[in-house]
This record gives structure tokens, sequence and C-alpha cells, in this order.
């Protein structure tokens, strides 16, 4: 898969004001409910995988990553999958 970049403003608890910067999506992977399914709650509910780097000025920025409380990386994954599910 080819990185999808998306523009975002990191607003997290670590910084005093928000930056723009770019998610860049590595892997996304998504399987739809399946309500006939009792294999497992994963295929029963569905699921989402996505893996992201934070990029700002051009560069991946692991110090912002290493900032992330678990919430606010939850936060960004909605964002992901909000945009790579449109239609």
């Amino acid at each position: 898969m080819k990185p999808v970049q998306i523009e975002y403003t990191l607003d997290i608890s670590a910084l005093e004001e928000p930056i723009e910067v770019i998610l860049s999506v590595n892997y996304f992977y998504e399987t739809k409910a399946n309500r006939r399914s009792w294999d497992s709650d994963w295929d029963y509910n569905g699921y989402c995988e996505v893996d992201y780097d934070i990029i700002v000025d051009g560069k991946v920025s692991n110090e912002l990553w290493d900032k992330l409380l678990p919430a606010e990386d939850e936060d960004i994954k909605i964002k992901i999958y909000e945009e790579m599910t449109e239609e």
C-alpha cells in the first residue's frame, strides 16, 4: 500500500497549542461486521487496523508520537477511519 497522507490539526494535552501535521497512513485494513458469523467477536462486530506516522516539516516525529495519550491516539485513528472509508 502506498502511504496515504491526511492533513490533521494535532491538538494534544502535551502541546501548548495545536499544530498542523500530516498523518501518513502506512497500513489500513477494515473488516465489516458479519452478524451471521459466530467464529469470533471480531468477525461478528467487525474491526479496523491502522498504522500511521505523524509527519512534521516533512519528517516523522517520534517525539510527538511518544507524547500521545491512548485517547488521543484513538481520536487520530477515528479520523483516519473516517477519511479512508469516505465514499
